[in-house]
């Protein structure tokens, strides 16, 4: 790290990856919450030597040394550390002042400090409480697709089959040499991995995805019961709502159903593509709908939701992202540093 990039950190500020502390001779017991909540989400680095306000404030030369034993120490004791973090120092000279940078990567264990399994919130270190929001974090680290798991006792007449012959469609549609408009149901099935097999256990048979994808809707309730997406429109944002649409059915009627949900309260603002109109807000809608269907944790209890009030369309739900960041179209990166959430923000 040179002062130059530290600089540009300094001026972005806090975030969920990047974390300011004071330091005097030796680290505050804070540092280490941030340690374990960086491990157990994202990972990040974490500037001692600098104030909440990004202040330079330093750290003598003659301390860094005991510093680092300290943190090692720490991070390695058993009675506070279960599990201990693995971490990297990297220091640098600001305006003839030290500061030591911890880079801590995201880690494939649970950690707790003192006890309590922290993890990072925006720019905060929060102390996780529930076994649904453990269960999530477990998930995650485990690097499981719970739309992967198979079903032996699912069958075809627990899917809505004849759904195939729109899907067939769509991808001729799209692709009028599609090689599913060639094939039978079955084979079409197995080409979207829909039908598979779990080679740790032996089953064979339908996944979740299948059941999601297709399934009727009593059999989506037994298999996935928090499974729900539930759209908002609120003239005031302050008020509760003025429509509402909950949708449970599989993700392809689901679909059709939001999507005509958010064309229906948002504007259509007029907009040219060279010589020809098009509509801003179908291309809007098709994404964010799109996307909050598919990129989410569909066992976490926690529901997805689309809103709509008037400033901006946007989205929450249980995804399970590897790293945070914002996504623009002209700034994204497979590995930000800083987190917003996803606004669509109408023409």
């Amino acid at each position: 790290m040179d002062s130059k990039a530290l600089r540009e950190v300094l001026e972005m500020g806090e975030t969920a990856g990047v974390e300011f502390k004071r330091c005097g001779q030796q680290p505050e017991a804070d540092t280490f919450e941030t340690v374990c909540s960086f491990a157990n989400s994202f990972g990040g680095s974490i500037y001692l030597g600098v104030e909440d306000d990004g202040t330079v404030s330093g750290i003598s030369a003659a301390n860094l040394l005991p510093i680092k034993r300290n943190i090692i120490n720490v991070v390695n004791n058993p009675r506070l550390f279960d599990s201990p973090v693995s971490f990297e120092f990297d220091s640098t000279s600001f305006d003839g002042r030290e500061v030591l940078r911890i880079w801590v990567p995201p880690s494939p264990n649970m950690h707790r400090f003192k006890g309590e399994i922290y993890e990072r919130i925006e720019d905060s270190d929060v102390v996780v409480r529930t076994a649904a929001r453990i269960a999530e974090i477990c998930i995650r680290k485990q690097g499981l697709y719970t739309e992967q798991r198979v079903y032996k006792h699912v069958g075809p007449d627990d899917l809505k089959l004849g759904m195939l012959g729109s899907i067939r469609e769509r991808a001729a549609h799209k692709q009028p040499d599609h090689e599913w408009t060639r094939l039978g149901d079955e084979a079409l099935l197995r080409s979207a991995c829909l039908l598979s097999k779990d080679y740790a256990t032996g089953d064979e048979g339908f996944n979740l995805a299948a059941v999601l994808l297709l399934g009727r809707d009593e059999v989506i309730r037994s298999v996935c019961p928090p499974y729900k997406t539930d759209a908002l429109w609120m003239v005031n944002p302050e008020s509760r709502y003025d429509d509402r649409l909950v949708a449970r059915c599989n993700l392809i009627e689901a679909y059709d159903l939001l999507a005509e949900f958010c064309r229906k309260h948002m504007p259509d603002r007029f907009a040219l593509d060279g010589d020809e109109a098009i509509s801003l807000r179908d291309g809007i809608v098709r994404e964010v709908v799109a996307n909050c269907l598919i990129h989410r944790e569909f066992t976490s209890p926690y529901p997805a939701r689309i809103v709509i009030d008037g400033q901006a369309l946007r989205t929450e739900n249980a995804s399970k992202a590897m790293f945070q960041g914002p996504i623009t179209p002209n700034g994204f990166s497979p590995l930000p540093i800083r987190r917003s959430k996803l606004i669509r923000r109408l023409a």
